[in-house]
């Protein structure tokens, strides 16, 4: 008889909330004076199996909100940071519970997972929106862990930073 051991791993993502940058807004919109918030849920992996065929995805929303009634929302962009990595490329990573340990992951602006979500550069992108139509927007991340990443059983996790401009 033959047996296969098989390593299955919880993995969590923790999405750290934004840092303001400073930037113009015209009369009609959010002012700078702190009147611009920004929310995100938690990327949550859940269970991770390696011997999936296929990536196991989650996606995150980033809200943004005018909080001045009858204000809108100026031209902005999202950048995010890339972790405990380091580095956007060839992928983030999470650390595990036990020392040493890393599952490796990538974080996306599209649903196409052909653009890395990223600070704009090194090929990555950054999610643009605020048209001035609107108080409130919500923009999706999309996150994927690669297949057959035989690691530790445990939880991982990485912050990221969120950056509005505007």
């Amino acid at each position: 008889m033959f047996m296969m051991e098989r390593s299955v791993a919880g993995a969590l993502l923790m999405l750290c909330m934004a840092v303001l940058t400073s930037g113009t807004a015209h009369a009609s919109q959010c002012t700078t004076s702190g009147s611009i918030t920004i929310t995100a849920t938690t990327l949550a992996f859940g269970i991770y199996d390696p011997t999936n065929i296929t990536p196991t995805p989650s996606t995150t929303t980033i809200t943004v909100r005018c909080t001045n009634t009858g204000r809108t929302l100026p031209p902005l962009s999202l950048a995010i940071s890339a972790g405990d990595s380091g580095s956007f490329t060839p992928t983030r990573y999470m650390k595990g519970s036990a020392a040493g340990t890393v599952l490796n992951y990538q974080l996306y602006d599209n649903s196409t997972d052909s653009t890395v979500w990223g600070d704009g550069t090194g090929g990555t992108g950054t999610l643009s929106g605020g048209n001035g139509a609107s108080y409130t927007q919500a923009f999706t991340g999309y996150g994927q862990i690669p297949v057959s990443q035989y690691t530790t059983p445990g939880s991982y996790t990485d912050t990221l930073t969120v950056t509005l401009t505007y």
